[in-house]
């Protein structure tokens, strides 16, 4: 590489270094199945990759090395994380396109049992519910139109409707807390559950491949925060849902409950 760059153009080292550092980046990190060829490879390639762009810099003019250098630097370092960070955002999409008939199954689950309420339970939840209704077929809608398409255009669609289903079950379960009668307070606080787990599962992913700008704006619209309604959520389903998300996505582990609490605190849910 460093003698056709002595010997030929300048672009032409330009451009067989970025094609080097593309290969590299398209290159899939090893995990437990990698056998131990390819993992040796990986590290190779990607130490050369970084000693070519260390060295490259000893045979520039001093008034260009900076500028190359840091050009390099960053294709270097960022032409992997771009292309994992688009893969990640592909399979992401599809794990929330993946969630939606749960959604689905789950908001109607409820509706049938609201019918099972006595009349003063009913009326107390079914506000809430009647929202959550509508806002999830929309939801379901934007999350297919993001895995078709993700940009920032549909991403942001799914942020505003996420944050408004998040509102509604959360108010929703605060309601149903409300409830005096202990079995159609249980029924309520059932199907709300149902619902909040998942609606808990795409809020998580969805925060997964916005910025930290775009979730602090999400924030801004709560409502009702998460420490509110903290001790009336089904924590086992929760880190089942945990733990179907972290196979899906091939996640070293799954993030526990706790975890995810703090993580939603800190971010201003």
């Amino acid at each position: 590489m460093l003698q056709l760059i002595r010997q030929h153009q300048f672009i032409a080292g330009i451009a067989a270094l970025w094609l080097y550092s593309a290969a590299v980046g398209s290159l899939d990190a090893p995990d437990a199945s990698s056998g131990k060829f390819y993992r040796w490879f990986y590290r190779f390639a990607k130490t050369i990759a970084g000693d070519l762009t260390l060295a490259f810099g000893k045979y520039l003019p001093p008034a260009a090395k900076a500028a190359v250098i840091a050009f390099f630097c960053l294709a270097l370092t960022f032409a992997p994380i771009v292309g994992c960070s688009q893969q990640q955002k592909v399979n992401v999409a599809q794990e929330i396109v993946n969630w939606t008939p749960a959604l689905t199954s789950a908001v109607n689950t409820a509706g049938s049992l609201v019918q099972s309420l006595d009349p003063p339970a009913a009326v107390v939840v079914m506000p809430t519910l009647v929202a959550i209704d509508a806002l999830s077929p929309q939801l379901v809608a934007a999350a297919k139109t993001y895995l078709a398409n993700p940009n920032q255009t549909s991403v942001q669609l799914l942020q505003a409707l996420i944050v408004q289903l998040q509102n509604n079950t959360n108010t929703a379960l605060l309601n149903a807390a409300k409830i005096t009668n202990p079995d159609s307070q249980r029924k309520a606080m059932t199907a709300i559950n149902g619902i909040s787990t998942i609606v808990n599962s795409l809020l998580a992913l969805i925060e997964s491949v916005s910025s930290k700008q775009q979730v602090a704006a999400m924030s801004r619209d709560v409502t009702v925060h998460l420490a509110q309604v903290r001790s009336l959520l089904d924590r086992e389903s929760m880190q089942l849902a945990a733990n179907r998300i972290s196979a899906d996505l091939r996640l070293n582990r799954p993030v526990s409950v706790d975890q995810y609490f703090a993580l939603q605190a800190q971010a201003g849910f």
